[in-house]
């Protein structure tokens, strides 16, 4: 059995080729992926874990990389490359991150993905690749102990004067082409009411009205996370406010 004091050491040592990185220097040739599972989740948590409920679906009419991909163009304070991650077969599943150090470690040591991205650097003459992704996070709108993956709709069983909501929860990831590996990863959340937005055990059941509102919902929020990663990486020349996570 390994002693406790090996593991973190090990643990550790994994960090120890990755140089971090604050802001991208103006003279980097950066691209921006974004590679977002494309599925969107619905959820809603009842009192108890038997009488929550739950969907995934896929709507072809919405592309969440491509609104993700439009929010990072509006915001650039330079020239970049943007690619959806559909073009190049890239899609990152959504990833949880519990701020552990052993969550952190796996969170930078992806040796495929990291693979990938060297090649992809070599190809696009990049200093910089950013990686968006979608995440997981525990609930921190009503405080349960439920999981959101990615984005999608979120509700509460039996609480129906409560609101539902729209949310997204991403990461971005920093890689270095250089030494070829993570140099920074960026975790962002936020949540926006969805007004007269009732539960349906399925997708299809929604009308397309409803459907457009969740839709609209999920790209106000991603409209509010993209300001807030392209500012900690210094792609935005504005310091963007991230406590509020929960908006009327």
């Amino acid at each position: 059995m390994i002693q406790r004091p090996l593991v973190l050491l090990m643990i550790v040592s994994a960090f120890s080729g990755c140089a971090t990185v604050d802001k991208i220097a103006p003279d980097k040739k950066v691209v921006v992926v974004s590679a977002i599972d494309p599925a969107m989740q619905g959820q809603k948590v009842g009192l108890t874990i038997f009488n929550s409920k739950q969907w995934i679906a896929s709507d072809p009419g919405f592309s969440v990389n491509e609104v993700v991909l439009k929010a990072v163009k509006a915001d650039l304070n330079r020239d970049v490359k943007l690619v959806d991650g559909k073009e190049i077969n890239l899609i990152v599943k959504n990833e949880k991150n519990t701020g552990s150090v052993i969550s952190l470690a796996f969170a930078y040591s992806q040796p495929e993905l990291a693979q990938k991205l060297a090649t992809l650097g070599k190809d696009w003459q990049a200093d910089i690749i950013l990686i968006i992704q979608g995440a997981s996070a525990q609930d921190w709108i009503y405080g349960t102990s439920a999981q959101l993956d990615g984005f999608g709709q979120y509700s509460r069983l039996g609480w129906d004067r409560m609101p539902t909501f729209a949310y997204g929860c991403l990461w971005m990831r920093v890689f270095d082409c250089k030494t070829g590996n993570f140099a920074r990863v960026i975790d962002v959340k936020n949540a926006q009411v969805l007004p007269s937005i009732k539960w349906h055990d399925q997708w299809q059941d929604y009308t397309p009205e409803e459907r457009q509102a969740i839709q609209r919902g999920v790209e106000t929020v991603i409209g509010r996370n993209v300001p807030i990663l392209l500012s900690d990486i210094g792609l935005m020349n504005i310091n963007v406010d991230r406590s509020v996570q929960v908006s009327p």
